[in-house]
């Protein structure tokens, strides 16, 4: 019976949910998709349907809980009582904190961005373009929400984009110039900040570390 546009949605989202909670139980090197597909109750083959491999599920997971917590951090910034008094500047420096509120409230999202970080920094996880453009583009489109009116002035013509990344590195990331490479692990990084879900670890952190040590001695 072939799906319709719904159900294949519907579909996706259940892989991918299934494969969220299994990468945080158990690690990404250790789940394989076939594990994945039985999870969420579909066919070894079908999964590969939505999504050609581990990796590219685990890039398109990614997404998928960025976007979320773009919109989360969007909604706490508004709910601040001086929200209404902060200029475009101050909105835009203050949005990573507000992404480490949504992020330090969900356990299962710590223990994945330990895992995403890992594999990001390995080299195994990487994003095309064109996945990289959706989570650039959330950004964008929740930071020009949270501006005041007056920010489509020309005298505040200062891109919160680049406010928000210049917050994140600590550093001028002047308006218009390409984000450094490493800037989704950076921002990843700063949000690990907020903890490790209780002290869990999994999927090699300790054994990265020590990699990581023994390259530069």
């Amino acid at each position: 019976m072939r799906l319709n546009e719904n159900d294949m949605r519907r579909r996706r989202e259940q892989i991918m949910d299934a494969a969220f909670l299994m990468f945080c139980e158990q690690g990404i090197e250790n789940i394989s998709m076939d594990q994945i597909a039985k999870q969420a109750k579909v066919g070894n083959r079908t999964i590969y349907r939505y999504f050609k491999s581990k990796m590219n599920l685990v890039a398109e997971v990614l997404i998928d809980r960025l976007l979320a917590l773009t919109d989360e951090a969007e909604k706490i910034l508004e709910r601040r009582d001086d929200f209404q008094t902060l200029s475009s500047a101050e909105r835009a420096a203050l949005f990573p904190s507000a992404l480490r509120s949504v992020f330090a409230n969900h356990e299962a999202l710590v223990l994945f961005s330990s895992e995403v970080k890992l594999n990001l920094r390995r080299g195994r996880l990487r994003l095309t373009d064109e996945q990289y453009d959706a989570v650039t583009a959330s950004l964008r489109e929740s930071l020009a929400r949270s501006q005041p009116e007056e920010s489509s002035c020309k005298e505040h013509s200062a891109d919160p984009f680049y406010s928000f990344w210049t917050s994140v590195y600590g550093h001028t990331v002047p308006d218009g110039e390409p984000l450094p490479a490493d800037a989704l692990i950076r921002l990843w990084e700063i949000l690990s900040l907020t903890g490790k879900a209780g002290g869990k670890n999994i999927s090699g952190e300790v054994k990265c570390n020590h990699e990581e040590q023994s390259e530069t001695t």
